[in-house]
């Protein structure tokens, strides 16, 4: 008897409550509700020590892979290591090899206005102009990482023939989704900002050309121009090659390939070593003028990937309410937000809209330029800092305005916008 009753229960549990009247298997869908966001909290919260680990992981070897890039770009070190040695670490680093086909001057016309800078493109000093550069290739490697997210997992939406349990359950996994999503951009942000970088190194110069200037017998060095296609840059070099070899690099000047190296490291962009390609052959080659800015460093402005304009939300209602079609599904721009809202009292649904909105725009950003430039011989330096602090009040929000309510079923149905100029 007792072992039929068990068996009872077993079947209770495993069909989902099938057979019992559509009141209790709400109460029991309500309970395990509790039981479900639970698990996707656990999940989340274990999935987030494992991405922290393999972060410290990759922080360690990407600290390990730039010291080493340091240590065998010092001259000194170089006289006691093979070439091939060196040339296999700059793999590692950003090369300036080719140029970029998007204009500059409209990027940088596009961004000034994006960040409300009101001076010609021409005025801007190189560091930031390269820095504007970097901000709008991060910014769209960010929007079309978000685009390919939404694309593989779209927005949930309320779905009135699923119970209140079926619909979490798709709110939840789609949070899982995009809480993975948040950890693999944080994983690969390094090589992602390499990419900004090289583009924006691209865009801002174009392609780097050599010009054969003079050959010394002596030491069999051959002395050259490396120029950009754009924006002025120019610097001698010298670098070993044999007579034979010589003569053929200035008859075939355009069978050159120079290739310019920078070292990415903490947001940092720093100028590290050239490689010149010819006859199928690498060469090291080192700056001439030793008044060239020996280190030129660039520090990127960067910040995290926050996708909290992409969460959704799921408000468990009464029983046998359903809400209107637009609740949770209103369209909004890129210079709104919109926070939703529902109780039995207006004055609540709307804070609860406010609170939405709150959620969704409490984020601080920081930003930094900073550019730090150094050189032998005849000595100078010069040091240009700007920084740049904004954040989000959480507690006020002002110039909202309700774009939606409506009463149904004895509920207030509250959306609420909010111009993100206001901020």
């Amino acid at each position: 008897m007792k072992y039929n009753h068990f068996l009872l229960i077993g079947s209770f549990l495993i069909s989902g409550c099938t057979g019992l009247s559509p009141s209790v298997k709400e109460k029991f869908d309500g309970a395990m509700i509790h039981v479900d966001n639970s698990v996707t909290d656990v999940t989340a919260g274990y999935e987030s020590s494992i991405h922290h680990v393999k972060n410290v992981s990759s922080i360690i070897q990407k600290s390990t892979q730039n010291s080493k890039n340091n240590l065998l770009e010092n001259k000194f070190v170089q006289i006691f290591v093979s070439d091939q040695l060196v040339l296999d670490a700059r793999k590692n680093m950003i090369p300036w090899v080719n140029g970029h086909t998007n204009s500059d001057n409209d990027i940088l016309q596009e961004e000034m206005v994006h960040q409300g800078l009101k001076v010609s493109a021409n005025a801007l000093p190189i560091a930031q102009k390269l820095q504007l550069l970097f901000d709008y290739y991060l910014n769209k490697l960010k929007q079309d990482y978000e685009a390919n997210f939404l694309k593989e997992n779209p927005k949930p939406i309320l779905n009135e023939f699923l119970t209140d349990r079926e619909n979490i359950q798709k709110v939840n996994k789609y949070h899982l989704a995009l809480k993975r999503s948040e950890s693999n951009w944080e994983l690969n942000i390094i090589q992602t900002k390499k990419s900004a970088a090289q583009s924006a190194l691209e865009t801002l110069y174009g392609k780097p050309k050599l010009e054969y200037l003079s050959y010394d017998p002596y030491d069999q060095s051959i002395y050259c121009l490396i120029t950009s296609s754009k924006n002025g840059f120019s610097q001698k070099i010298k670098f070993n090659l044999p007579p034979k070899n010589a003569n053929i690099l200035k008859e075939r000047p355009n069978d050159v390939q120079a290739e310019m190296y920078f070292n990415f490291d903490n947001d940092e962009l720093t100028f590290k070593g050239i490689t010149v390609l010819f006859d199928q052959k690498a060469y090291i080659a080192s700056l001439v003028d030793q008044t060239f800015i020996r280190q030129n460093t660039l520090k990127m402005s960067t910040e995290n990937l926050s996708l909290n304009n992409l969460k959704v939300s799921y408000k468990q209602l009464g029983v046998n309410v359903i809400p209107p079609e637009w609740f949770l599904n209103l369209t909004s721009s890129n210079s709104e937000k919109i926070g939703y809202g529902m109780d039995a009292d207006f004055v609540k649904a709307k804070q609860a809209a406010l609170s939405d909105i709150s959620e969704q725009i409490s984020v601080k950003v920081e930003s930094k330029l900073y550019i730090e430039k150094q050189a032998s011989g005849d000595y100078f330096s010069n040091n240009v800092n700007q920084t740049i602090n904004t954040s989000t009040k959480e507690t006020t929000l002002e110039g909202t305005k309700i774009v939606k309510h409506e009463i149904k079923d004895g509920y207030n149905f509250v959306a609420v916008s909010y111009a993100l100029e206001n901020k």
